[in-house]
């Protein structure tokens, strides 16, 4: 499926149609005949996460400032991953389990934002834009549920890391021979699409910036970073001695990637998210799977030697001109500012966001780039006001506690996906301060909240164990 939907998102658009039913029979049928099938929805929608295809529904007439940044939501669309979502709702509410749960502290900051998203879209000054973002927003919401009573098991745990350092692997590939098509010195012979590749100048040379199926490439740098924790931990949660060399293989393959992309911001994360999971799950690697000092070193070995092969790449990279980074983003960041600053409480309306920014002061800061902004954060509270910012951030340190809870009371098992899913959502927010992605891309955002309703499964999870242990003790 993984294949076939990579196909249809890199296929001409005249064979996108034939193709996706083709890949929606074959997926149905499969459905079908599988016991598992919540295991099954599960890796089906892991997978078409990372898949950017979609079919518009509804477009509104355009408008001269929807074209202005590539930030604006301009179609109520069907996404890849809606069959296996809506699937795996459909099963889980015919299949919910009857257990009383103290309230949940996350759900109702998911709610409260769902609402306050609501509310902004009705101060829009264009509706019909706000309607065509609207979806997205409980779309997401949906992929919290689907993973906060999806996930069942420490056996779906291990499926969803699994399927997620999968993934992982196979976009680096993917970016990997794209790559090798524009690139000096490397056989270009390998792809032949240049339009899969955004292309940058380093000192004397130009670089092919590689998009995978997600469309972008710094959405893709994102992504790598997101799930990279995962690719670490599979290492460690594979059965077999094969499986953990592919996956200490597939790390790698991920920082070459990484580097590949030209990423800066994301070169300075990873190594920080590595040091950061080495650190939190320094006590969890021993007793989930014997690893040998001297395996580790060779993974340090090799992550040392792929950098070394790219350094002259880096290195021009790092001390090479500014290319419009700094220069666009410090003054899309005043803007911002500049809109909080005059609709602090409901923004300027969900979606709404390029249609209001030249009315301050956009096109003087940014003449001839009017760039969104950004940041995450500012993005957010520009759209949609300070109150749904403060919730969205409420709602991230409370699954930051969840994880951190987790790795604390659990052995293993459950402590080291919780590290990986802490380390990747904490990636995920590093760079969200200098790139608007994680508010306005599908892929990012549904890795988002796929964290958090993982935070939430694996919470419970560890609190089922303490039940079911006090229960084993006998009485006095």
């Amino acid at each position: 499926m993984g294949v076939a939907l990579t196909g249809l998102a890199m296929a001409e658009r005249e064979i996108r149609w034939p193709i996706g039913l083709l890949v929606l029979v074959a997926w149905g049928g499969a459905l079908a005949i599988v016991r598992a099938k919540r295991q099954f929805l599960l890796a089906s929608l892991l997978i078409a996460i990372s898949i950017r295809t979609t079919v518009n529904l509804w477009t509104p007439e355009e408008r001269p400032y929807v074209v202005s940044s590539g930030t604006t939501t301009t179609a109520v669309e069907l996404l890849a991953l809606d069959p296996p979502l809506l699937g795996l709702a459909l099963l889980l509410w015919a299949t919910k389990r009857r257990e009383h749960r103290p309230t949940d502290v996350v759900e109702v900051l998911a709610v409260l934002f769902l609402l306050l998203t609501a509310v902004s879209a009705l101060q829009a000054e264009d509706l019909s834009l706000s309607l065509c973002r609207f979806p997205v927003v409980a779309r997401l919401l949906l992929i919290y549920y689907c993973f906060s009573r999806g996930v069942r098991s420490r056996r779906d745990v291990r499926l969803c890391v699994l399927a997620l350092a999968a993934c992982g692997i196979a976009q680096s590939c993917l970016a990997i021979v794209q790559t090798a098509g524009a690139s000096p010195g490397v056989v270009g012979a390998l792809v032949e699409r240049e339009e899969q590749l955004s292309i940058i100048a380093v000192g004397s040379e130009e670089y092919g910036r590689a998009t995978g199926t997600v469309g972008y490439t710094t959405v893709l740098a994102q992504y790598l970073g997101a799930v990279f924790p995962m690719t670490v931990a599979a290492i460690f949660l594979a059965r077999k001695a094969f499986w953990r060399n592919v996956a200490f293989g597939g790390s790698c393959l991920v920082v070459a990637a990484i580097l590949l992309i030209l990423s800066r911001a994301e070169w300075i994360i990873t190594p920080l998210s590595l040091t950061a999971m080495s650190w939190l799950g320094a006590g969890k690697f021993r007793s989930v799977r014997r690893f040998s000092r001297g395996r580790l070193a060779a993974m340090l070995l090799a992550l040392v030697t792929v950098v070394a092969l790219f350094w002259p790449m880096v290195a021009g990279r790092l001390t090479g001109p500014d290319e419009d980074s700094a220069a666009s983003r410090i003054p899309s960041a005043r803007v911002a500012v500049a809109v909080i600053a005059a609709h602090p409480f409901w923004g300027v309306g969900l979606n709404n966001y390029t249609r209001d920014m030249t009315a301050h002061g956009s096109q003087a800061l940014l003449p001839g780039s009017p760039f969104g902004a950004h940041n995450t954060f500012l993005y957010l509270a520009a759209e949609s006001g300070v109150l749904t910012l403060f919730v969205l951030l409420a709602l991230l340190v409370a699954t930051v506690r969840r994880l951190l809870s987790v790795r604390r009371a659990d052995e293993g098992s459950l402590a080291l996906p919780a590290v990986a899913v802490l380390c990747g959502l904490g990636a995920l927010l590093a760079h969200s301060m200098v790139e608007e992605g994680l508010h306005v891309h599908q892929v990012l955002a549904a890795i988002l909240w796929t964290y958090v309703g993982l935070a939430g499964a694996l919470l419970n999870l560890q609190k089922d164990d303490a039940i079911h242990a006090s229960r084993r003790v006998p009485g006095p």
